[in-house]
């Protein structure tokens, strides 16, 4: 494992550089609110499966302080507030998934 500390002004490289996927572990509901451009909601109860999916090598952005072990994981400095803080973009909106929850939709690509 992997995991460093990076600022919200950062993300954008990481994701340029690295093709860093940003996710984030806030509930449906706080998504909606507002989230970072291009970020996934999995819910943190969702976590474990949705992590199953990923290669171990590919470098995550997460909002929150949750360690994964055996990924190379990102947190962002302070979460979503610090983000706000910054000043930088924000969206409101849809949550990928939202009529099914993520563990349904894996499920269901599997049979």
């Amino acid at each position: 494992m992997g995991l460093c500390l990076i600022s919200s002004k950062e993300i954008s490289e990481y994701r340029r550089r690295w093709n860093a996927m940003l996710v984030d572990l806030r509930n449906p509901k706080a998504y909606r609110q507002w989230h970072i451009p291009e970020a996934q909601n999995v819910p943190l109860e969702e976590l474990e499966l949705f992590m199953e999916q990923v290669p171990k090598s590919r470098l995550v952005i997460f909002y929150c302080r949750y360690v994964k072990r055996g990924y190379r994981i990102c947190s962002v400095a302070g979460g979503i507030d610090a983000y706000r803080a910054c000043e930088l973009q924000l969206y409101k909106g849809k949550v990928l998934h939202e009529e099914k929850s993520y563990i349904d939709s894996i499920n269901k690509k599997r049979l």
